[in-house]
């Protein structure tokens, strides 16, 4: 079973305000059901439009209140059947009691279609109009583009295709495809007040043409009602000659510029200065524009329509491009890890910003970025703190072994990338807490290194981050733990220790007993759990694993999102499931005890929520850690609760923590420190009694 919306919560769409916000009403019949098999209203989106996933942008005609018509785009994204009739923009005429569709979906049998929409008042012949630009794409073949209407308050607006023109144009490639395979997620228009031939378009990095015809096209302007277009990715700054192809930072050719995914824009009454939005934070335009078009030269753009189209886009670049991050501690971290050897030095991945360190250090520069693209999990060789490992996606990551030195990162996972196996977006990977060299990683299969991934000097010499393939098999001496051919830990197998309940997903939580080096604990995201007690030995096919969430009738079968074991005893866990109780009735529950005998084997898992008003919440749980004085912590979508020793009842931790999402917890019992890091809201340490 899945669930799109949490138990309980308040149904998807629009919904309406009439007291300043004291009280609201939903704009639409509830009547859209996503899966009646769940238990109570967990099945049931209640939504607009047919949507399942809600409305992402709503406006006001600019005529509103006068003519009380509304407009509004939803967010379809579902794999239902037919799948996105609900897509495009929608107009109310009625101060939203009734919707018609003006704007059909691109692709309405693409379940990520998804339209973004401006509108503004023009007169034409001393007559008023609303006009509405409409971008609208998805992830298939019918690529992004831009439309425009000159009157969206008639029965049926008829709308242009912009890009259609400029396809027919010698200057081609202006907004085609403007937000790739992501335009679910990256895709806004925006045009100022007052200014309506002013249209701003926003999407993803255009990759394959960064640096050649385009300066990326994450944001493109136009002066022309969507005629013409003019990059605003990069700054005139810049060093002048092309990139040769890469893609991220840091990057010494183009210095000032935006993150490749893009979702707000306003402009600044009455100047030439622009704050964009996007997964790196806002960035301003300031000094007005700057002709770069010179820079369209061989081998940056070829003769013909690639020349034309570089010179149209670089025509007016911003002069210069400010990062105003300053202040606002909004980066979405995934994890912390802390060295061995500094409680004070810690690294933490970022989703699409990279990974980031810290020694904590008063005037110092608190938080240099290392490494940059999506940083997930990291961790610090427990025998040299200077040796690094910071993972990006799915099986991709690297080690450093020059102090996180930017520039001297390498290729690990070649061999696991490789291999074929899936893995999470962010797939779990620990540097060993007691044993110098090793690090373990998840897929499908635990992959393990005993020498920090191989030889310094063969890998700085061979596989370069910047320019090296993460699927090079040369890149890393990882290699499968387990029985010859019984590594996989999510199959269905009836003949073997695997079994065949909660088969399927990923690996999904590594931990290892500090104490034992060969005891290491692994859960699989549908459930299982598997103890290894040689998980160091030197022959991999030797090491072996007992599963034990089958030993406990009340194991719940849900994704386990934390491993925390005990340091004085390696048989000894504490777990922290997700997703919620509610829809597990048989098996409920978020935080576990668990006792592992390898005698027999058998196991128990204690069901730590407990009860009544002081119960820990039916939320996911995220993260746990154990302090060495017996309290345990926990962390959820809301923030992190303590569970005093030998006490019932659960509290919140510390005090000055945002009502944020923690993604997980770092203890440091020697240091009397525990870290969080959260999704949007920076990295946290709460001191310890």
């Amino acid at each position: 079973t899945a669930v799109s919306l949490a138990p309980g919560l308040p149904p998807f769409g629009i919904w309406k305000s009439t007291d300043s916000g004291a009280n609201f009403t939903l704009l639409n019949s509830e009547a859209i059901c996503l899966n009646p098999g769940l238990a109570g209203d967990a099945g049931v989106i209640q939504s607009s439009f047919g949507s399942t996933r809600g409305v992402h942008h709503a406006e006001f005609d600019p005529g509103y209140p006068g003519n009380t018509t509304l407009y509004a785009a939803p967010f379809p994204r579902t794999a239902g059947v037919p799948r996105n009739t609900g897509g495009g923009v929608y107009r109310s005429p009625d101060d939203g009691v009734s919707w018609t569709q003006i704007k059909t979906a691109l692709n309405s049998a693409n379940a990520q279609d998804r339209a973004s929409f401006a509108v503004t008042p023009i007169v034409i012949l001393d007559v008023p109009f609303t006009r509405m630009y409409v971008g609208v794409g998805n992830d298939g073949t019918n690529s992004a583009r831009l439309y425009r209407s000159d009157d969206v308050v008639i029965a049926s607006p008829v709308f242009t295709d912009l890009t259609a023109v400029q396809e027919a144009s010698p200057i081609k490639k202006q907004t085609l495809g403007y937000c790739t395979g992501q335009c679910w997620y990256d895709n806004v228009v925006f045009t100022p007040p007052g200014q309506p031939d002013l249209v701003f378009l926003g999407g993803s990095f255009d990759y394959s043409n960064y640096g050649f015809r385009n300066n990326g096209r994450a944001f493109i302007r136009s002066e022309d009602a969507g005629l013409t277009f003019y990059d605003q990715t990069w700054d005139a700054q810049n060093n002048g000659p092309p990139p040769g192809g890469s893609c991220c930072q840091p990057n010494p050719i183009f210095p000032n510029g935006m993150h490749p995914d893009s979702h707000a824009i306003v402009k600044i009454p009455g100047q030439n200065r622009v704050v964009f939005g996007s997964d790196g934070g806002l960035i301003r335009s300031e000094l007005g524009f700057t002709d770069i078009s010179s820079q369209c030269v061989v081998p940056r753009a070829q003769a013909g329509n690639d020349l034309l189209t570089c010179q149209q886009l670089l025509k007016k670049v911003p002069t210069t491009l400010i990062g105003i991050n300053p202040g606002l501690s909004t980066l979405q971290f995934q994890s912390l890890s802390v060295a061995a050897d500094n409680s004070l030095h810690l690294q933490g991945g970022t989703q699409d910003n990279g990974t980031f360190e810290t020694y904590q250090v008063p005037n110092g520069k608190i938080w240099p970025q290392i490494i940059y693209g999506d940083g997930g999990l990291s961790g610090f060789n427990f025998a040299d703190s200077a040796q690094r490992v910071n993972t990006f996606t799915s099986a991709f990551h690297d080690v450093n072994f020059q102090n996180g030195d930017p520039t001297k990162w390498v290729i690990a996972s070649g061999k696991i990338v490789a291999s074929g196996e899936s893995a999470l977006f962010y797939n779990p990977i620990i540097a060993d807490p007691a044993v110098g060299g090793t690090i373990f990683a998840g897929a499908v299969s635990v992959w393990r290194t005993q020498d920090w991934a191989g030889s310094q000097v063969f890998l700085e010499a061979t596989c370069p981050e910047f320019t090296t393939s993460g699927a090079n098999p040369l890149c890393g001496d990882f290699v499968q733990i387990g029985l010859n051919g019984a590594t996989n830990l999510t199959v269905s197998s009836a003949g073997d220790y695997r079994g065949t309940s909660r088969s399927g997903g990923n690996v999904g939580a590594i931990a290892r007993a500090p104490g034992d080096p060969g005891t290491l604990w692994v859960a699989t995201t549908p459930g299982r759990v598997f103890v290894s007690k040689n998980a160091d030995n030197a022959t991999p096919t030797l090491v072996t694993y007992t599963r034990i969430d089958t030993l406990a009738s009340n194991s719940p079968g849900r994704f386990i999102s934390g491993i925390y074991v005990d340091p004085a005893n390696p048989n000894h866990a504490w777990l922290s499931y997700s997703s919620y109780s509610t829809l597990d009735p048989a098996t409920p529950g978020h935080v576990f005890e668990v006792t592992f005998n390898p005698i027999g084997p058998t196991a128990t898992w204690t069901n730590l929520d407990g009860s009544g008003g002081t119960m820990f919440p039916d939320f996911p749980a995220t993260g746990i850690a154990a302090d060495s004085n017996g309290d345990l912590y926990v962390s959820n979508d809301w923030g992190v609760l303590r569970l005093p020793n030998g006490s019932p009842d659960w509290e919140v931790a510390g005090t000055a923590l945002p009502m944020v999402e923690v993604t997980g917890l770092n203890i440091v019992p020697s240091a009397r420190l525990l870290y969080a890091s959260t999704h949007g809201r920076g990295a946290w340490k709460l001191k310890l009694p």
